[in-house]
């Protein structure tokens, strides 16, 4: 579905602006979804090799602020019906947030 949209550019340019574009509603999902099958590419291109520690970290911080993007602001189920956020899950991930963990 999304495989054409995500040629040429990276899970971070995604993941960039989905921090910018969290006032629209539709946009936000939309770059969800790219965010993660650029992502899901990425991991397969990074299977076997032991390269890339940095942003492999990146990478699991992005997922995991994805996971609350989509349960705080979209609303959608949490993974664990009835599970209390940690106390790292009371912070939606932010503009600022997402700077500080990607970098471009």
């Amino acid at each position: 579905m999304y495989d054409q949209a995500i040629k040429g550019k990276s899970w971070r340019q995604y993941y960039y602006q989905l921090a910018v574009e969290q006032s629209d509603r539709a946009r936000t999902e939309e770059n969800v979804h790219l965010t993660e099958e650029a992502l899901f590419i990425r991991w397969q291109e990074l299977a076997g090799s032991p390269d890339q520690l940095h942003e492999r970290i990146e990478m699991k911080r992005a997922s995991a602020n994805l996971l609350r993007v989509k349960t705080r602001q979209l609303g959608w189920p949490a993974l664990i019906p009835g599970s209390k956020p940690s106390r790292q899950d009371q912070e939606h991930p932010n503009q600022d947030q997402v700077r500080k963990n990607v970098s471009l």
